[in-house]
């Protein structure tokens, strides 16, 4: 759904942040997947810096990476899909809401001619082994690329990016939102993806948790204090 600018959460308008250093999906709770929006900028940053312009709300679709041992605990967050048909794609900026134990490793683009070779929503490592096709996040998409067909398909693919993160240190770190910023034939756009993950670090597991107590993924925003009220 895009929406005019006066529809733009105030916290997704004037961002200012200080930029900081289908293969094996662990879990998905799938909800619902974006909300559009029309223009502004951005980086990446975290929750103890300035990332006031990011809402700190609960998220709509969720994943989890379970029990990562210590030294292996890199993943990849997908489903952040660009659909302009027809049209040269680049894209400006990206950022995350994460916290202050996470680290994000950057992010790429897959082209829709390479889509089908390697669509993912969430996985373990990054970059993701099986998108071995990779563009650097700024590249200009051609029309031509955007509106490649792939043999036997009846729709379009997206310009997917990916995005990765690795838990520092601590036993439990996630992300809570992803911002783009993009062109399509020039024209400024912007997307905010209520996407979300968690993962947890050995010893800690986040699938016993997970099994005994339903709530536990919202308990586990709040206790990384990426959701408030």
């Amino acid at each position: 759904m895009t929406t005019p600018d006066d529809d733009v959460p105030p916290s997704l308008r004037d961002t200012g942040c200080s930029p900081v250093s289908r293969r094996h999906r662990w879990t998905l709770v799938a909800l619902a997947a974006a909300l559009s929006v029309p223009t502004a900028g951005a980086t990446a940053c975290a929750p103890d810096g300035n990332s006031e312009d990011l809402p700190y709300i609960s998220p709509l679709t969720r994943f989890t990476l379970y029990d990562a041992p210590p030294g292996k605990t890199d993943f990849s967050i997908g489903d952040v899909d660009i659909d302009e048909p027809g049209k040269a794609v680049q894209v400006v900026s990206v950022k995350a809401l994460y916290s202050t134990n996470v680290e994000y490793l950057g992010a790429y683009v897959v082209w829709p001619r390479d889509y089908r070779l390697g669509p993912l929503s969430f996985g373990s490592g990054y970059p993701d082994s099986d998108q071995r096709v990779r563009h650097d996040l700024d590249e200009v998409v051609p029309a031509s690329e955007t509106s490649y067909l792939a043999p036997g398909e009846s729709s379009l693919d997206p310009v997917a990016l990916t995005l990765g993160f690795r838990i520092r240190s601590g036993n439990l770190g996630g992300v809570n939102g992803i911002h783009v910023v993009y062109r399509a034939d020039g024209k400024s756009r912007e997307r905010y993806f209520s996407i979300a993950a968690i993962g947890c670090v050995e010893p800690r597991s986040c699938e016993s948790s997970d099994n005994r107590d339903p709530d536990f993924f919202e308990k586990a925003m709040r206790e990384l204090g990426l959701v408030r009220d």
